[in-house]
């Protein structure tokens, strides 16, 4: 994940960006986090595999015909004291999102700020949510500017690093950035999908990630009760990565935890207005009769 930083999508992920430092998100902030902590050790990520298919393909969200905006905002806490706050918006049409993710966290020696936008759309071939392309400009352990643009179904990817170009490929999953990943997360978890993969472009490496879903828990957000959905990413024995999704709410991100060594971080829904889920909601009502 990383300091920072899916529409209908929450925020997930929570994975590692660059080498300068940025994981990306509780799916954004957790993102940062993480991939500095990667760096410090040093380790090697797992060989790609094929992606489990969605149990459920008719259960992709329908597509929007007008466009509508979500707004979500995430307060970041280090052992319960507040460190920082990161905002994060998704302009949708139809299965095609700008989405936007800003903000600040400092705790211990860690200091970033950042924003990172992202063009993310529906992939028939790959019957998944892709990445068209990005921009991030991050602000921490050091200066780090990223652009990619990815291409082949997502397969893949050229990328601009602080000037320099590199290029990407994976024969068998397509290469997302975190947005498009917190996308699929929520797409896979209104199909029921259990246990789900993905590789995330980081600034100069491809990083792969697992999730399993373990549970239901019912979590107070913002003095209301509400059921969630557990996501844990596995096969990581040296650290604890959760992420708690609220149906209710369009599935969106509410919580996050991180922890590993010295690093304690949580994150939890402090605003949003799901426009999205509100203009869905309009379109299913019945027509009223004259």
């Amino acid at each position: 994940m990383w300091l920072l930083n899916p529409s209908k999508c929450a925020l997930l992920p929570l994975l590692s960006y660059s080498k300068a430092g940025l994981l990306a998100c509780t799916v954004a902030f957790t993102a940062t986090v993480q991939a500095n902590d990667e760096l410090t050790n040093n380790e090697l990520e797992a060989p790609s595999q094929t992606q489990q298919e969605p149990q459920h393909e008719a259960a992709v969200s329908k597509a929007i015909s007008t466009s509508c905006t979500n707004s979500l905002s995430y307060k970041f806490f280090y052992k319960s004291s507040h460190v920082g706050n990161i905002n994060r918006q998704q302009k949708w049409h139809n299965q095609q999102a700008d989405m936007s993710t800003s903000g600040e966290v400092s705790f211990l020696m860690f200091n970033f700020t950042g924003n990172h936008q992202s063009k993310v759309y529906w992939n028939d071939t790959q019957k998944q949510y892709l990445t068209r392309e990005f921009k991030q400009d991050v602000k921490g352990l050091t200066h780090t500017k990223v652009s990619a643009l990815f291409s082949d179904n997502g397969l893949v990817s050229k990328v601009i690093a602080n000037d320099e170009k590199a290029e990407y490929s994976d024969f068998k999953l397509p290469i997302l950035d975190f947005e498009a990943i917190s996308t699929q997360m929520r797409q896979n978890l209104i199909s029921n999908t259990k246990e789900f993969d993905f590789l995330m472009q980081k600034s100069d490496e491809l990083g792969h990630y697992y999730f399993s879903v373990v549970g239901e828990e019912d979590l107070n957000v913002l003095g209301k009760n509400y059921r969630t959905i557990k996501v844990q990413q596995v096969k990581k024995k040296d650290r604890k990565l959760y992420l708690w999704f609220a149906p209710e709410l369009d599935y969106q991100l509410v919580k996050s935890t991180y922890k590993r060594k010295i690093i304690d971080i949580e994150a939890n829904l402090s605003q949003f207005d799901l426009g999205c889920a509100k203009l869905s909601l309009n379109e299913a009502k019945p027509q009223q009769g004259l």
